[in-house]
């Protein structure tokens, strides 16, 4: 005995949407840590993804002390149209929760920063090679892979030295966009 059709179909839609992401059944599952989180306003999706942590650690190398999980509340809070991306996104992937959006790092780069910073917004083909291999050079880095367009990540420059981050990731990943930061020239 078969299913009629128009059954057959929304069954099989709804047990993959259950069966992934961040849904009913995987937050029945959440780990104490992460219902603490939550019961405390904080998103663990979220929090204690690339996004937040690389904003956490360029902020601190720059004398700013913020937690990646206020971090990451703040930008929840400020940014309704990412938090509906990443709801779209969560229900298929429970990673989908965790993206922290370019334009959500670049404006919280300008928040903390204010006029003490220039932020320079770079493309990969306009980055040039002698930023890429300055250690000095103070930024934030998105990383794409080319064999999987969903694998993104964010990191702070400058990294240690020993660290290669072409070589820690995937094959095939490489820059997508650099956020540049430099120390304003004061005002007279």
């Amino acid at each position: 005995m078969s299913l009629p059709k128009r059954i057959a179909l929304p069954l099989t839609l709804s047990s993959i949407f259950l069966s992934q992401g961040c849904n009913v059944i995987s937050s029945i599952s959440e780990s104490p840590y992460s219902a603490y989180d939550r019961e405390k306003g904080y998103n663990p999706d979220h929090c204690y993804s690339c996004g937040p942590y690389t904003l956490e650690s360029l902020l601190k190398k720059e004398g700013i002390e913020k937690s990646k999980k206020d971090i990451s509340k703040e930008i929840l809070e400020r940014e309704p149209f990412g938090n509906t991306l990443r709801l779209i996104l969560g229900t298929v992937n429970t990673f989908g929760g965790g993206i922290t959006w370019p334009w959500e790092m670049e404006k919280t780069l300008q928040r903390e920063l204010g006029n003490k910073y220039k932020i320079t917004k770079l493309k990969r083909e306009n980055i040039p090679e002698y930023i890429i291999n300055n250690p000095d050079a103070k930024g934030i880095i998105l990383l794409g892979n080319k064999s999987n367009p969903f694998d993104h990540h964010w990191e702070s420059m400058p990294y240690p030295p020993q660290f290669n981050i072409f070589k820690f990731y995937p094959k095939g990943t490489g820059l997508e966009t650099f956020y540049l930061i430099e120390k304003s020239p004061p005002t007279k």
